[in-house]
């Protein structure tokens, strides 16, 4: 997957996934904001890291 590809999949699924919580605490369930923000933080290092190796393929 080419970085331009990847950069639209990820903005549109983290999109998705933020509408997703939304609609489900506008429905009542209980969401862990602090466990959510880990994630959060945990796939952007990741979706760091693999834009790196990407980019390293160019060197």
């Amino acid at each position: 997957m080419d970085i331009y590809t990847f950069g639209l999949v990820f903005v549109g699924s983290v999109g998705g996934v933020l509408t997703g919580v939304w609609a489900l605490e506008r429905a009542g369930v209980s969401i862990n904001h602090q466990l959510l923000s880990f994630t959060g933080e945990l796939v952007k290092y990741g979706a760091i890291g693999y834009l790196v190796v990407q980019l390293m393929k160019f060197l």
